[in-house]
């Protein structure tokens, strides 16, 4: 399960960085505002509620 929640972080990032383009080439950025996003909406995502993933 662990696993399934990296994937899926790892998806969001790239969709992020796909979407805004001060996060085009910034992989490493990508995943800062993903844990960013986690923190300011820990249920956003139904991941995030039941896996306890950590991102980034």
């Amino acid at each position: 399960m662990q696993g399934l929640g990296r994937y899926l972080n790892r998806k969001l990032a790239r969709w992020a960085r796909c979407k805004y383009k001060t996060l085009r080439r910034h992989k490493r950025r990508s995943e800062e505002w993903l844990h960013k996003m986690r923190k300011a909406y820990p249920r956003q995502f139904v991941h995030w509620q039941f896996l306890r993933v950590k991102v980034g």
